[in-house]
């Protein structure tokens, strides 16, 4: 402690700047002096003895201050290599999300808003009959892009507009970054094909397109929309011709229009011509619908083979297909297969609507199974679904058929109070015998 007094004393006698010694005894600092003695050699102490004493100041004083002050050189690299650069992660660590900086979208997309395009038809209907449809497009053509009008020309399509959508069409290609657009190519051709302008359809597609499998889709659905089978035959018949492969969905669509208008012979051709593919590439919608054309014009065979392969592609069926399968089976009086082919639905978790409910009852009165048709009615009330006429008829004769009496006029006596015609059918002569029941169940079944 004294040693601290003495020095702290010292340098405050010094000063910041010159240091005079003290007057009296010079401080005592040996320990000091003897630690920077070892490590400056004796040429060193020479040469700081001689500042000293040009200074005036004491070879202690000098190795004090001078030890204070002395800070080492830090050596510079040389050879040293730069350091690697920082590696990102990959994901962002998990922690607090970050702040997402939502700007508002300032520049409008007309282009692709349905709307404004749809509105664009709008006022291109208004004009007076004489003008052209450009009066309208050439104010906005900087909104547009390539692809944009095709919703223009179908909306035009479907206000009954053909010529002003040919119009909207020529006008497009007068302008270089709306031009080559086949979609809107395409509408056009089916509108103009669909409204009864096939010649000028014809015309674009021989123009514009004549190698495009879409230009003769988009023509073939055109006619098919009118309702002209043969015609649209003749446009899958040219592109045939031409090496071109239309889509599965017009062969479809053909299969439906043929069977709407009970075209059997073309119909059996088209789906035959469907089964040379390949792979089909079927929806669900287009599938159910050709298994219902072709049951209706009696080709089991290809409904039992569109079921089989829809199963195979790992495509789970809904319960329209379960029916049409269900009374394909019936047609061909396979009940047991059918009645399968309603616990395969069950198990898959599919419950039946009311038209598979006529054909699950249908099944139960040929098969004379009445203990299932009742259980099959508590489910349907359960389902809150209303039996029909048909219902009802069949669960009065497989009532019948089981010796039933009873059963049967509850169901007629149901039938009246829900207002479905009876047609004369009188209750007491239920009770009477079993076959005046079935002859009366006979005549209204008939």
């Amino acid at each position: 402690m004294e040693d601290v007094g003495i020095r702290s004393s010292w340098f405050a006698s010094v000063g910041p700047c010159t240091l005079a010694p003290a007057a009296g005894p010079a401080p005592s600092a040996s320990s000091s002096c003897s630690c920077f003695s070892k490590v400056v050699g004796n040429k060193e102490n020479e040469q700081q003895e001689d500042q000293s004493a040009a200074m005036g100041w004491t070879a202690e004083q000098f190795d004090i201050v001078t030890a204070l002050l002395r800070t080492p050189p830090k050596p510079f690299p040389v050879h040293r290599a730069p350091p690697p650069p920082r590696l990102l992660p990959k994901h962002r660590p998990v922690g607090l999300p970050a702040r997402r900086l939502h700007l508002p979208n300032l520049t409008p997309r007309p282009a692709k808003d349905k709307l404004f395009l749809t509105d664009l038809a709008v006022q291109i209907s208004k004009l007076p009959p004489h003008s052209h449809a450009s009066q309208v497009l050439h104010g906005i053509q900087h909104l547009l892009v390539c692809g944009s009008l095709s919703a223009t020309v179908r909306h035009l399509g479907h206000l009954g507009l053909p010529l002003r959508a040919f119009e909207t069409l020529e006008w497009q290609q007068t302008c270089s970054h709306l031009w080559p657009d086949e979609r809107a190519l395409c509408a056009a051709i089916d509108v103009l094909a669909e409204e009864g302008k096939e010649e000028i359809a014809w015309d674009l597609l021989h123009t514009h397109a004549p190698m495009s499998s879409l230009a003769f889709e988009a023509l073939a659905r055109g006619l098919i929309a009118a309702s002209l089978l043969n015609r649209a035959l003749l446009v899958k018949e040219k592109a045939e011709s031409s090496g071109l492969v239309l889509n599965q969905g017009v062969y479809a669509e053909l299969i439906l229009l043929a069977s709407r208008l009970y075209k059997f012979k073309e119909m059996r051709k088209l789906v035959q011509e469907l089964g040379y593919f390949s792979e089909l590439q079927l929806g669900l919608e287009h599938c159910t619908s050709i298994m219902a054309a072709c049951r209706k014009a009696q080709m089991y065979d290809a409904v039992l083979g569109l079921f089989e392969w829809w199963k195979q592609a790992d495509f789970v069926p809904n319960v329209v297909m379960y029916q049409i399968v269900m009374t394909t089976l019936s047609d061909l009086g396979k009940y047991r297969d059918a009645l399968a082919v309603y616990w395969e639905m069950t198990k898959n978790g599919c419950p039946p609507h009311l038209s598979a409910y006529d054909a699950l009852f249908e099944i139960c009165a040929q098969l004379g199974d009445a203990s299932r048709a009742l259980k099959l009615l508590a489910k349907m009330r359960e389902s809150n679904i209303s039996p029909t006429h048909n219902i009802y008829i069949n669960l009065i004769k497989v009532c019948c058929q089981d010796g039933r009496l009873g059963k049967a006029r509850e169901f007629i006596e149901t039938m009246r109070k829900e207002g479905l015609p009876v047609e004369d059918l009188d209750k007491y002569a239920i009770m009477k015998s079993k076959s005046s029941c079935k002859a009366i169940v006979k005549e209204v079944g008939d």
